[in-house]
């Protein structure tokens, strides 16, 4: 099933393969002045994982359909790419 999503400053919209959208994620990160989203990624297992600028790390939970927050990645909080080696380990560079 092909589906696409498209990052904006400070949302998520995920799209039909027939480009109807779905759903509309907005304000992941509403209390970070000056945020947005840096990068989206989908790895291996079908899970999608969202970059922000101050905001930190997002993962999406499909069984409650929202993102869920992970804990502030170095001083400035700021991954800007996930990605996964061969053997499905997860790699997130930060600033």
């Amino acid at each position: 099933r092909k589906e696409l999503r498209i990052c904006t400053r400070n949302q998520v919209s995920h799209y039909n393969s027939d480009y109807s959208l779905n759903k509309r994620y907005g304000n992941l990160i509403p209390a970070v002045p000056n945020n947005g989203i840096n990068s989206i990624y989908e790895d291996h297992f079908g899970n999608i994982w969202v970059c922000t600028w101050g905001g930190g790390l997002y993962k999406y939970l499909k069984i409650t359909d929202t993102f869920m927050s992970f804990p502030a990645l170095g001083t400035k909080n700021t991954p800007f790419k996930i990605f996964q080696d061969k053997d499905d380990q997860d790699w997130i560079l930060t600033w």
